[in-house]
């Protein structure tokens, strides 16, 4: 929780020593959209760790600050169920069976050589200037009169990269559909262009329809972002969807792909709320600072 902690000392700080800190009103609001004092939202914003706090609103006047969650379940009509499918149908061109599970999975931007080749040689200047300030420190823990972090980035390993990216979720995705009753989509929200870098890979741009009927982000209905990482959605309208990248995410897929009837998930999904800070049950989750690699 040690992580969590930092974030909302760092939102705590936004709030109150930011340029504006005088002329502006500062509201905070729990999972519900309810207005809670500033002490109580710190102290629930580190009690679980699928709580996460974040400043949806800033002006001049008003700052904001709201509970909202990692992973939730939910449901949608029978109608929207059909119209979702009817959508991606069209823009998959598949015919994503009616009695099968809808697995998506979701980027919000997909790869760009330049913005990548900005961040890069970014970050090495960063460390380079990090490095030169703390020059004699670094030979003692590295026992090395020269430290390399970073390796050289050109067309050629972007291109490298997007090919290991495109066989591996093709592996992933002829695994699940073959293991589990499942059609698996990959969606993402920018532009259409930059498909063509994904030789061989379905891609399907999103029109709207997950932030429309998913990620319905408002008081109500609360939610960290637009931002998902994957969506399961059952034949009856019925789904969880998730955008943080637990270890814990392939054995939470597995069962809900392998089994109909999520009321027991539900539950622990309820208990881990609300229950032990580690989660309960399906959301146990295992204290691990580093993130192992999986599908989705």
């Amino acid at each position: 929780m040690y992580t969590q902690a930092l974030k909302i000392a760092a939102i705590i700080a936004i709030l109150f020593f930011s340029g504006f800190a005088s002329a502006q009103s500062y509201v905070f609001l729990d999972e519900d959209g309810k207005e809670v004092s500033a002490e109580a939202f710190g102290e629930k914003c580190d009690s679980n760790l699928l709580f996460n706090c974040t400043v949806i609103k800033q002006t001049k006047k008003l700052v904001v600050a709201q509970i909202r969650f990692k992973q939730k379940f939910g449901k949608i009509s029978t109608q929207e169920m059909d119209q979702v499918r009817k959508l991606l149908r069209k823009d998959s061109g598949r015919e994503l069976e009616k009695e099968k599970t809808l697995l998506i999975s979701y980027y919000d931007s997909l790869a760009d050589f330049k913005a990548s080749k900005k961040m890069h040689d970014s970050l090495e200047k960063k460390f380079i200037d990090q490095y030169k300030n703390n020059a004699d420190q670094y030979k003692k823990d590295y026992k090395s009169e020269k430290v390399e972090y970073f390796i050289d980035f050109s067309r050629e390993i972007f291109d490298d990269k997007i090919k290991d990216f495109v066989k591996d979720k093709n592996r992933c995705k002829k695994k699940f559909e073959k293991r589990f009753n499942v059609n698996v989509l990959f969606m993402h929200a920018d532009n259409v262009v930059k498909e063509k870098q994904y030789s061989n890979f379905d891609w399907i741009q999103d029109r709207g329809v997950i932030n429309t009927v998913f990620i319905k982000n408002d008081l109500q209905n609360p939610f960290i972002s637009k931002k998902v990482r994957f969506l399961v959605i059952k034949p009856d309208g019925e789904y969880f969807i998730s955008n943080n990248h637990f270890n814990e995410n392939t054995k939470i897929l597995k069962k809900l792909l392998k089994n109909k009837d999520w009321s027991d998930y539900k539950e622990d999904y309820k208990k881990s709320l609300y229950g032990n800070i580690m989660g309960e049950g399906l959301f146990k989750r295992k204290p691990k600072r580093s993130h192992e690699r999986h599908c989705f």
